[in-house]
């Protein structure tokens, strides 16, 4: 990314991810961290199993708020994550188009003021529930918004990959 590009990045409010994974190792599929390679300084928005296979959507405020699912997802199956931030509604996570976690505590997100969008592996330091910085299984379609997107696009965009 481009430096303006990396700006604009900083502010996204949607991070959209469909992953495989049988294993239940700890990780990041997704972050938005201060290093383009190695771990991060400072990570401030990050989609994420853990040992479980639970999933986490989380961003770094004064402290670290997350939305996590009820189930876990460590099935070996294809599963879309996203997860949505905003100033007024918090976090919201949904998995397969449904939602499955809200925190509306999750708002005042910091920016960074460069940052690079990390998939399969960053910094988890600090994270609840993560202890593994790389992502051990398959990603695809990563894509990520400047807006919270609404559950009726997050149904749309999985419907869309069923076909």
């Amino acid at each position: 990314l481009d430096a303006a590009a990396r700006s604009r990045a900083a502010m996204v409010s949607s991070v959209s991810q469909r992953s495989r994974n049988e294993d239940t190792m700890v990780a990041p599929i997704v972050s938005f961290g201060s290093a383009n390679e190695g771990e991060s300084k400072t990570v401030t928005r990050s989609l994420y199993l853990d040992a479980t296979g639970f999933v986490y959507f989380g961003i770094r405020a004064d402290k670290r708020e997350v939305a996590k699912s009820e189930k876990a997802y460590a099935d070996g199956k294809w599963h879309q994550a996203v997860g949505t931030y905003s100033a007024t509604g918090g976090l919201t996570l949904y998995v397969d188009g449904q939602p499955v976690a809200n925190d509306p505590e999750g708002v005042g997100a910091r920016d960074l003021e460069q940052g690079f969008w990390r998939i399969c592996g960053d910094n988890v330091s600090g994270w609840p529930g993560a202890s593994s910085a790389l992502f051990l299984g398959s990603v695809d379609e990563v894509s990520v918004y400047p807006t919270a997107l609404p559950a009726d696009q997050v149904q749309a965009h999985f419907a869309a990959a069923q076909v």
